[in-house]
């Protein structure tokens, strides 16, 4: 935690993503780039089930980075946070499985739980995985669910 907010001034890190959102879009393309790798760099701690650095492209970091707080700055263009759940009637009959990976820091179990509760229609996978779509667990988990439900889609 404190490499990711190193780069925040301490009287602005009550409000990191705002904070963060300043240095990603700053007018000084080095001030951009450190925020960026510091940003990268929680982000893989965070995703991934064993932690490792990210050795990207830093303008790709750049890119991901700004892309990611932008959603962030704007609450995922959501009406609140439980924006899904309040309006589960108009996808209840898309088929669905979720996918969770057990050891996600970003999108806790609780809120997998909460939703596999309030749409019994879909399914809910666990897997010994952390957040990252790459991770080999929750990448099979994800391949095998899109092979389940493609022929009710068909």
């Amino acid at each position: 935690m404190a490499k990711f907010v190193a780069p925040i001034a301490e009287n602005r890190r009550s409000r990191l993503i705002e904070a963060y959102h300043g240095l990603l879009f700053h007018q000084d393309e080095e001030v951009c780039l450190s925020a960026a790798k510091a940003w990268a760099d929680w982000e893989s701690y965070l995703i991934r089930f064993e932690p490792e650095g990210v050795d990207e492209d830093a303008y790709a970091s750049l890119a991901i980075a700004r892309l990611e707080n932008h959603y962030f700055v704007n609450g995922g263009w959501l009406q609140g946070d439980k924006a899904i759940l309040n309006n589960i009637g108009k996808i209840r009959h898309i088929p669905t499985v979720i996918v969770q990976g057990r050891y996600d820091l970003c999108t806790p179990m609780q809120s997998a739980w909460e939703l596999s509760k309030a749409f019994p229609e879909a399914e809910l996978r666990v897997v010994q995985a952390g957040h990252c779509a790459f991770d080999p667990p929750l990448a099979d988990a994800l391949v095998q669910a899109v092979e389940d439900i493609l022929p009710r889609l068909l």
